[in-house]
């Protein structure tokens, strides 16, 4: 590990340690600091600093993100840059541009079953910075907090699936897993007004700037941070066509279409398919697993033309990408946050 220490334009200072295997955004958000990146490819220059000191190895970098001079003043790609020893680095804007995880709670404001089968619930929760009403909680779409059960120490990560506002709302879709601490407290307990001790935000898992338009891939509530992400898109007025699969289980796990209906009268050209695994007659949407769907939707198209994000569960994460592969896809184009229930005690 090496000690990485950042000097930003109001004189204040973070220190934080990376392993040479990750890059040096990677490494501050293991270590709870998430520093202003955007593309994590060497492309927009967002995570644009000076190498006072030490040395790192870079990656690929667009010949656009760093002039000539940049380069020439030792200027990096932070997305890029791997620590091969100590390294200092100064910033030029001031420290309030860094996130570092906040701690508090969040009052519940809504929980219930979000899908037909209960198998998915709802939990809306007002974000409560150091338990105080009044600092908001900014998070990037795509990105995850920590949620305490309460009256226990057991933690559990969930996704955010809206994005920053001034009420501090901030909206969840869980999964409900047999014995799951989190899932028995949400049933038997969970109540409007009762406190959850939280912290966050933590994750890489965001929208990419890029021309390539997006296709949103989920399994089950992995598509609450693609909503999220999709939500975001929709205030930017994004003008391409947006796709999202969703793969289910059951008939009754659909979740989410009156949000998702919403978003298509909202964005201009916002196409979501359903792929359900078990479907029956009555099932109106695609039958078969989430890349059937994608297989079967895009026949004919050419799959390197668009930017994939892929969330959910491992095996649905390594299926779709299996299929992108095949297809030629540049691995720098595919995202992917994987959804793993905690050994013994699920979700």
């Amino acid at each position: 590990m090496h000690k990485v220490h950042c000097t930003f334009l109001d004189g204040k200072e973070i220190s934080f340690e990376c392993d040479s295997a990750d890059d040096l955004v990677h490494g501050a958000s293991l270590q709870n600091v998430v520093l202003p990146a955007y593309c994590m490819q060497g492309i927009c220059g967002t995570c644009k600093g000076r190498l006072v000191s030490g040395e790192v190895d870079m990656g690929a970098l667009d010949p656009a993100a760093l002039t000539p001079e940049e380069a020439e003043d030792d200027h990096i790609l932070l997305c890029q840059a791997h620590p091969t020893s100590d390294v200092e680095i100064e910033f030029e804007y001031d420290s309030d541009r860094v996130t570092v995880p906040e701690k508090g709670g969040g009052e519940i404001l809504e929980v219930g079953p979000a899908s037909p089968s209960g198998n998915v619930y709802h939990l809306v929760l007002k974000a409560m910075v150091d338990y105080k009403d009044e600092k908001m909680l900014f998070w990037n779409a795509g990105q995850y907090v920590a949620l305490c059960v309460p009256d226990t120490e057991e933690w559990r990560m969930y996704s955010a699936a809206n994005t920053p506002n001034m009420e501090n709302r901030i909206e969840f879709y869980i999964s409900i897993l047999d014995g799951g601490t989190f899932s028995t407290y949400l049933k038997e307990r969970a109540k409007v007004g009762d406190v959850i001790p939280g912290r966050g935000p933590f994750g890489l898992y965001h929208y990419c700037l890029t021309d390539r338009p997006p296709v949103f891939i989920a399994g089950g509530t992995g598509l609450g941070p693609n909503l999220g992400i999709i939500r975001q898109l929709a205030t930017q007025f994004y003008p391409k066509r947006i796709r999202l699969f969703l793969g289910i289980t059951e008939p009754g796990d659909v979740f989410c279409k009156d949000e998702i209906a919403q978003l298509q009268e909202e964005l201009p050209d916002f196409a979501p398919y359903y792929a359900c695994a078990n479907a029956d007659e009555s099932w109106e949407g695609d039958k078969g697993y989430v890349t059937d769907s994608l297989l079967k939707q895009m026949e004919g198209e050419n799959f390197t033309d668009y930017e994939y994000y892929l969330c959910g569960p491992p095996a649905m994460v390594e299926a779709v990408d299996k299929v992108l592969k095949e297809k030629n896809v540049d691995p720098s184009h595919v995202h992917r946050e994987e959804f793993i229930a905690s050994a013994g005690t699920g979700s």
